[in-house]
């Protein structure tokens, strides 16, 4: 079986007991899905990055699952975003 990108595993989520939930992510667990789940939620990390999307960024609407990236590879560089533990901009 085709292991899940982690946008499917979230959508699969939704509408699900919490026993199931709990199901779900125990059969997908991964260390970029924990790293992720942790960002997205707690309550003591703070991102640093700019109030307005920059003016030149441009989303790529690409299908699910034919990106040249996934969230599985680019986890370990969400580091570098939070505050405290990233690159450190000159005035911060």
């Amino acid at each position: 079986m085709k292991r899940m990108s982690i946008p499917e595993v979230l959508k699969s989520l939704e509408g699900k007991s919490q026993e199931e939930k709990i199901q779900i992510l125990r059969f997908n667990e991964s260390k970029a899905l924990k790293q992720i789940l942790f960002l997205a939620f707690s309550k003591d990390v703070k991102f640093n990055l700019p109030e307005t999307r920059p003016g030149d960024f441009k989303l790529q609407e690409v299908p699910e699952g034919l990106s040249t990236s996934n969230l599985y590879r680019q986890a370990r560089k969400m580091r570098i975003f939070v505050k405290g533990y990233g690159y450190v901009s000159v005035g911060t």
